[in-house]
């Protein structure tokens, strides 16, 4: 009967769609989620009636759909997800996030082509003609005549409002209870209480803790798509492929268009690469030690400059009114105090050691941060360490952790040992020879002999021997045939000998014997350039 023609399927009746769906919700929140509870949800999300056969076609698909929502998943799906995370089953699933910008918490009503997105990234991406001016661009609203575009939007006259502040007509702002409206130009924040500094200034965002200033304000950390860490984000991704920057991100390196140096900085405002030194800060006060500087951070105590700021984080101080050795950022009738004495909500406590420890830098005080470097740099690409550079690893451990932490974000001989152990080389005397032979060279084989990885050796006769080889074959054929026997059976081998028999072969005896070779080079040259042929 199934296989004959004009045969239809009959529909599943409502009433086991819906047993399916409550079974479905009670399976995924857990036994804390009745039957009763499960259908006022589904209720609530509008997948009872109309809709509900969708979402169970689509849960058929998708048993995870839970914990691993779909783009392209049915309205209702989301609207569930966020009422089983509003009555407290957040644990148990995973809310679905644009399929533009990640945003979990704006509704996402229509579908892209690339999934479900909110609708500010439906209003930034979409263009269509407008229906007065004809050009292609964002619709902001409908009219009768069509859809226009924001620019035609902000120029109707309906729009604009006499201003009780300065009585010109203006797009409204702020309309008080009397009616009367005030134009962007004459209205003035109100000023709030904020909850981590104190002080009374416009609010940024109302919190669950409070009203937050601007300074104190810091956006929900998002994905990069740069680095791949979870942080605030600074610049938004679009349709073109641009992924969403941080703001560690965003200050990429570049060629500063004021002083000209490649370093770190960024485009202020739009416009040409700045460098960090070069961004643009006014001077201000500084509230530790009193001068017009530029400011680096604002904490509960003031606007403090750079100088102060680094100076607070190195040099941890005793509290004035616990007597705690911490990082000083508050101050009250008591004097200078930290953080928990200062009541803010300002964490300088080494997620590592659990310590507020000398220069704090990314959550970590400075010994933790330098043992975090050191392990990385001291470790192959799967994250083991390399047994041969143990004895390293633990000489800089022990050493001043601000100077090491100089010589592994500073120095040319640290990069030179991270290349070495990305290319798998034995670390010997040989490899190190291979290296161009300049102070950074000499400085990482000096770490390499003084911690034992490597035995020492006559190092001025060594290094006389690589500038013979490395020099020698640059010269012409016919001066290589007379200076190459000088260089081999009369310098070096006085030098070797000289070694042998215990003496001190030290770096002025090398200078020497380069000066020797050099002054029969240069020789046989002027010969060469006055045309008197050199015999053999």
């Amino acid at each position: 009967m199934s296989s004959s023609p004009g045969y239809v399927r009959p529909r599943t009746p409502l009433r086991a769609v819906r047993q399916r769906l409550v079974a479905a919700l009670q399976e995924a929140a857990g036994p804390g989620l009745t039957a009763e509870a499960a259908q006022n949800l589904l209720k609530q999300a509008r997948a009872w009636s109309s809709a509900a056969r969708q979402l169970d076609n689509h849960l058929a698909e998708h048993p995870d759909a839970f914990i691993a929502p779909q783009p392209d998943c049915p309205l209702a799906l989301p609207k569930l997800l966020k009422l089983l995370t509003a009555n407290g089953f957040g644990d148990k699933v995973v809310l679905l996030g644009c399929a533009r910008c990640g945003r979990t918490e704006l509704p996402l009503l229509r579908l892209a082509p690339e999934g479900r997105c909110c609708p500010r990234c439906l209003r930034r991406t979409e263009q269509r003609p407008c229906a007065r001016c004809g050009a292609i661009g964002n619709i902001a609203a409908r009219r009768a005549e069509g859809s226009i575009c924001h620019k035609c939007y902000r120029r109707e006259p309906e729009r604009q409002l006499e201003c009780a502040g300065c009585g010109r007509f203006r797009d409204p702002v702020y309309r008080a209870e009397d009616g009367s409206v005030l134009c962007r130009a004459c209205y003035t924040q109100p000023l709030r209480a904020c909850v981590h500094c104190g002080q009374l200034q416009p609010t940024r965002k109302i919190t669950d803790k409070g009203p937050v200033c601007r300074r104190c304000y810091t956006p929900e950390p998002r994905l990069c798509g740069i680095c791949g860490e979870m942080r605030p984000i600074q610049r938004r991704g679009d349709d073109q492929g641009n992924p969403e920057i941080c703001q560690r991100c965003y200050r990429f390196m570049g060629d500063c268009a004021n002083c000209g140096k490649h370093s770190h900085g960024g485009h202020y405002r739009g416009g040409p690469f700045l460098c960090t030194t070069c961004w643009p800060r006014p001077a201000r006060l500084c509230a530790i030690c009193g001068k017009q500087k530029k400011i680096t951070v604002t904490w509960p105590l003031g606007e403090v400059c750079n100088s102060c700021y680094c100076a607070r984080l190195i040099h941890p101080a005793p509290c004035a009114e616990c007597g705690t050795t911490r990082i000083l950022v508050c101050v009250n009738h008591f004097g200078n105090v930290c953080t928990r004495c200062g009541g803010v909500d300002l964490d300088f406590t080494c997620k590592v050691c659990g310590e507020e420890g000398p220069g704090f830098h990314d959550g970590r005080c400075e010994r933790c941060f330098v043992a975090m470097k050191i392990d990385a740099l001291l470790s192959d690409e799967n994250g083991t360490p390399i047994e041969a550079l143990r004895p390293l690893g633990e000489a800089l451990a022990t050493a001043n952790p601000r100077t090491v932490k100089t010589w592994l974000t500073t120095k040319t001989a640290s990069r030179l040992l991270a290349d070495l152990i990305a290319r798998h080389t034995e670390f010997t005397h040989a490899e190190l020879d291979k290296l161009p032979q300049n102070g950074h060279t000499k400085h990482l084989r000096e770490l390499l002999v003084t911690t034992g990885i490597l035995p020492r050796r006559k190092e001025a006769l060594a290094q006389l021997q690589i500038w013979t080889e490395r020099t020698l074959p640059a010269l012409p054929a016919h001066q290589q045939r007379l200076i190459r026997p000088y260089a081999d059976w009369h310098v070096l081998r006085r030098a070797r000998r000289k070694a042998a028999r215990g003496k001190p072969y030290r770096q002025g005896a090398d200078l020497a014997a380069r000066q020797a070779i050099g002054c029969a080079i240069k020789f046989l040259t002027w010969l060469d350039t006055v045309g008197t042929p050199s015999r053999s």
